[in-house]
C-alpha cells in the first residue's frame, strides 16, 4: 500500500506541475496574441474570408492535439508498480497462507514431511518473449501429486494476474517459447534412456501455451516385451541398433502409436528446439524477505 500511495502522490505532483506549466504558457502567449490583433496600418486583402482564417487556425492547433495524445510515461510507470504489487501480493499469499492468486488452497503434506516454505521458490522473468516479465511460482512442499510450477502474467486491463501455465516442477524453458515439462513419474519402459516429457509451445496471438506432443521411450534393456500387449521389442525399427525407440504422441492423438528410431526422434525434436537456448531462470527462496526485495 505504501508503494501505491507513493506512486499516486508522485503522479499527482507530476500532473500538478504539468498543469502549472500549461498555465504559464497561456499567460506568456496572451501578449503575443494581443499584439497580432493590433492594426498594422494595412488593411487585410479583400479575398481573405473568415472561413479561410478559421481553417488556418484549426491547422495550427493540430500539433498541440497530437502532442496531448502522446504517452507521458507516467501511466507506464504506475502500471509497472501495479504489476510489482500484484506479484508481491500473490507471493505473500503463498508464503503466509498457502494460497494461490485465484484463491485456491495449496495442500502441504499432512504429516509435516515438507514444512519449510523456503524450500519453495519463485522467479520473475520474461519466459514467453512478449517483453513483459511473468511470475513463476514453484511449489514443492507437498506430496508428488501436489507439486507444481505455475506461470502468471499481469493483465494491464484488469490490473490482475492470469494463470498462463501449470505443470509438474521439472521444467526447462527455451527462448523460442518452448517448454519441456518432465513427467512426475518414469514408470514405463524408458529406463535411463529418456525421462518422459510433454512439449509445450507458446502462441503469441493467443498469449498461451499449447501442448505439442507427449514423448516417451522403450529401452529394451528394461524389458524385451511390451507390458500391455506382450509384443516383442520391434528390432526392425531400431535402425541404429542402440536398443532404444521413441514414442511421439501429438496432442489429440489417442490409441496406440508406432515407435520411431533415434534419428527420426532427433529430427522431430530439432524442428522445435533447433537453435533454441535454455533460459537461465533465477529462482529465489520463498521467504518474506526475498519477496519484499522484489524489483
Amino acid at each position: 500500500m505504501k508503494r501505491k500511495q507513493l506512486c499516486v502522490l508522485l503522479l499527482a505532483a507530476g500532473l500538478a506541475a504539468g498543469a502549472a506549466a500549461c498555465g504559464n504558457r497561456t499567460e506568456t502567449e496572451t501578449p503575443a496574441e494581443t499584439a497580432e490583433q493590433e492594426p498594422s496600418g494595412e488593411e487585410e486583402p479583400a479575398d481573405i474570408r473568415p472561413e479561410e482564417k478559421s481553417e488556418a487556425g484549426e491547422e495550427a492547433e493540430e500539433p498541440e492535439e497530437a502532442a496531448e495524445q502522446e504517452p507521458s510515461g507516467e501511466e507506464e510507470t504506475v502500471d509497472n508498480e501495479n504489476q510489482k504489487d500484484q506479484y508481491m501480493s500473490a507471493l505473500l499469499a503463498v508464503c503466509t497462507e498457502n494460497r494461490l492468486p485465484d484463491g485456491s488452497a495449496l495442500n502441504p503434506a499432512e504429516d509435516n514431511t515438507f514444512n519449510r516454505m523456503s524450500d519453495n521458490r519463485f522467479a520473475v522473468c520474461d519466459i514467453d518473449g512478449d517483453g513483459s516479465r511473468e511470475l513463476i511460482i514453484q511449489y514443492v512442499t507437498a506430496p508428488t501429486a501436489g507439486m507444481r510450477e505455475l506461470v502468471y502474467d499481469y493483465d494491464a486491463e484488469t490490473k490482475s494476474l492470469r494463470e498462463e501455465f501449470q505443470e509438474y516442477p521439472l521444467l526447462t524453458y527455451y527462448d523460442n517459447g518452448i517448454i519441456e515439462a518432465g513427467w512426475s513419474h518414469n514408470q514405463g519402459k524408458a529406463g535411463d534412456a529418456l525421462w518422459p516429457y510433454t512439449l509445450w509451445q507458446y502462441d503469441q496471438e493467443e498469449d498461451a501455451w499449447h501442448v505439442v506432443a507427449e514423448v516417451d521411450a522403450w529401452d529394451r534393456r528394461v524389458t524385451e516385451t511390451d507390458y500391455s500387449t506382450d509384443l516383442p521389442f520391434p528390432q526392425e525399427v531400431d535402425a541404429d541398433g542402440d536398443g532404444v525407440l521413441y514414442y511421439i504422441r501429438p496432442e489429440g492423438v489417442h490409441g496406440s502409436i508406432d515407435p520411431v528410431d533415434g534419428a527420426e526422434y532427433e529430427q522431430w525434436r530439432a524442428s522445435f528446439l533447433g537453435g533454441a537456448k535454455k533460459i537461465d531462470v533465477l529462482y529465489e527462496e520463498m521467504t518474506e524477505q526475498n519477496i519484499c526485495m522484489l524489483e
